[in-house]
């Protein structure tokens, strides 16, 4: 079974109580996912660590943020909020906080997630994903960024049915 990281990577900016914005990547593959905005991850390596614990998936997501936005990373810095489990994959999706436009803070990275691959990274505001319908996201987004942002959310498992 395979397993994926998918993270979002959120900003809050100086005297605001709540994020504003999030790094999210134009997908090129799988035909599926083509041309729809997603969090920023990909497949789990062996180097990552064993399955299924923890800290291989947030090593994973540190590895997938520096290789795909340039930004390195602790795994640390990455929470696990959801589990996505298929007959075939498992996708766990992690969410972190972090100031990416001014100086260093205690929890976050001082870079701006830019692309560094095919697949090219943009800065949304939550506020035009949420007003556009995240109608050019993949569509789990809707549920997924806001329980991304719910900091008391316990970790979800989802099971396919089928």
């Amino acid at each position: 079974m395979k397993h994926y990281v998918c993270g979002f990577a959120f900003h809050t900016p100086v005297n605001v109580a709540h994020p504003t914005e999030v790094a999210l990547i134009q997908k090129a593959k799988p035909d599926f996912l083509k041309s729809l905005w997603n969090g920023i991850g990909g497949l789990v390596e062996p180097s990552d660590g064993s399955i299924p614990h923890k800290s291989t998936y947030t090593n994973a997501m540190s590895r997938e943020f520096r290789e795909e936005a340039g930004v390195i990373t602790t795994p640390a810095q990455w929470r696990v909020f959801c589990r996505l489990r298929f007959r075939d994959c498992t996708i766990v999706f992690l969410e972190s906080r972090w100031d990416f436009y001014g100086g260093p803070d205690d929890v976050g990275f001082i870079e701006t997630p830019s692309t560094q691959e095919a697949e090219p990274i943009r800065i949304y505001t939550l506020s035009s994903l949420a007003k556009e319908n995240y109608s050019q996201c993949v569509p789990n987004l809707r549920w997924l960024i806001p329980m991304a942002l719910d900091k008391d959310q316990v970790v979800a498992t989802v099971e396919d049915p089928s």
